[in-house]
């Protein structure tokens, strides 16, 4: 689930437990800067399969990327090419 501020997560949270009886605990992410790619699956797998990048998928089952920091995310632009990074989904 994504959400702007730890207050939803809480709610989201308290909720699972009381309304549905599920249980679930929040743990944070040391990753940001996510980034919304296009490219060849070969050039993503690459891409996803380096220390401090995460791959996850949005809601619309499209790739995104994850980085441990900005230079990371820079770094990842200028080493591939074969990629397009953007803000916001394409």
């Amino acid at each position: 689930m994504g959400a702007v501020g730890q207050l939803q997560f809480v709610v989201m949270m308290v909720r699972l437990q009381h309304e549905y009886n599920a249980a679930c605990r929040i743990e944070p992410m040391s990753l940001g800067q996510p980034r919304g790619l296009v490219g060849s699956t070969d050039a993503i797998e690459r891409a996803a399969n380096v220390r401090g990048r995460l791959r996850v998928y949005d809601a619309k089952g499209q790739p995104v990327l994850l980085f441990e920091n900005e230079w990371g995310l820079r770094t990842a632009i200028q080493q591939e090419p074969g990629l397009k990074f953007f803000e916001v989904a394409p």
